[in-house]
């Protein structure tokens, strides 16, 4: 798939199931993390969102709550008809990003 080579990513990815809360302009729904990086992450969902939409997210990491602005940049049906979402985080507070840099550090 495009959306997961290696060489356009500009930040590493790590494989995640944490819960994230989705919300859109008129939608909120809960859903799973397939990834997560620095600059994004990659979720399911049972319905399209719209490439080029603005959200945000509450995702937990490492037993705290992360909350980021971010815009989806792919969206792809799979077998199942249900949806890999890719977004792209626009803004993240400083704490949280540090949140995240912890959560890669354990991995290493």
């Amino acid at each position: 798939m495009a959306h997961q080579d290696t060489e356009r990513r500009r930040t590493p990815r790590l494989d995640t199931r944490s819960p994230v809360l989705v919300h859109l302009e008129d939608l909120e729904s809960l859903t799973t993390t397939r990834d997560l990086s620095l600059g994004g992450c990659r979720f399911l969902h049972m319905t399209p969102l719209g490439r080029g939409t603005p959200l945000n997210l509450v995702i937990r990491v490492d037993g705290c709550l992360v909350q980021a602005s971010g815009r989806i940049v792919f969206e792809q049906r799979n077998a199942d008809e249900i949806y890999e979402v890719g977004v792209e985080f626009l803004s993240i507070p400083d704490e949280d990003r540090r949140r995240i840099e912890r959560l890669f550090a354990k991995q290493e």
